[in-house]
This record gives structure tokens, C-alpha cells and sequence, in this order.
């Protein structure tokens, strides 16, 4: 769902859903499968996930001040 949303979000320029969904997962509870997952993306990055995804993600977490705890 996050590399969904991250490629539609690239493809689309500026997708306010896709960018949403991306917020909203950054933002969950720590407890929740998706914050693990962006976690996960961020330290342990898949080879398949791109450079610019990642770059993606990092500005929106950046964005919203994600992560700071």
C-alpha cells in the first residue's frame, strides 16, 4: 500500500490522495503495521524501492515532522 501510494503520489506529480494516504501511515500509532513498514522502508529499504521513492518519503515525513517523538 505505501509503494502504491509513493508511485502514484511520483507518477501524478502531486497526487493529494496518495500524499494523504502516505500522511496518514507516517502518522499512525508506532503500534501499527504501517508506521513498522515505513520504518522498515527507511532502515532496511527493499532492493526493488527506488532512490527517488525514498526521497519521496523522506520529504513527506519531513513535511509533516513525522517521526519525532
Amino acid at each position: 500500500m505505501i509503494r502504491v501510494a509513493l508511485n502514484r503520489y511520483i507518477s501524478n506529480n502531486n497526487d493529494s490522495l496518495a500524499y494523504l494516504i502516505l500522511y496518514k501511515l507516517l502518522n499512525a500509532r508506532p503500534d501499527t503495521f504501517y508506521t513498522q513498514e515505513a520504518f522498515r522502508i527507511f532502515i532496511h529499504p527493499a532492493p526493488s524501492i527506488t532512490h527517488k521513492e525514498i526521497q519521496t518519503f523522506v520529504r513527506i515525513a519531513n513535511d509533516y515532522q513525522c517521526f519525532i517523538f
